[in-house]
């Protein structure tokens, strides 16, 4: 089995791809898409979308990971206040 691991963000998106027999794993490729800082936020998104697409195309994982974002202290405060509505 195939398993694409991705770390995700913005500016920098991680990924690998192991292969696992229900015993041992073995990394087969893994890497980073890195986009412009001074870009758009939706040239940026694009970006990591065809990106993605690639690496799927090429290598065809049975079934992804996606790490799950962590926020503490006032980046927490932010995420909370913007699910809430309240921010804007």
């Amino acid at each position: 089995m195939k398993i694409l691991g991705i770390d995700p963000g913005i500016g920098i998106v991680g990924y690998s791809l192991v292969e696992f027999d229900g015993e041992n794993s073995v990394l087969l490729h893994s890497g980073s898409i890195q986009t412009q800082k001074n870009s758009k936020e939706s040239a940026r998104l694009l970006e990591i979308w065809e990106d993605m697409n690639t690496i799927i195309d090429k290598y065809k994982p049975d079934c992804a990971a996606i790490e799950k974002l962590f926020f503490s202290g006032i980046g927490l405060l932010l995420c909370r206040l913007l699910t809430l509505g309240e921010l804007f």
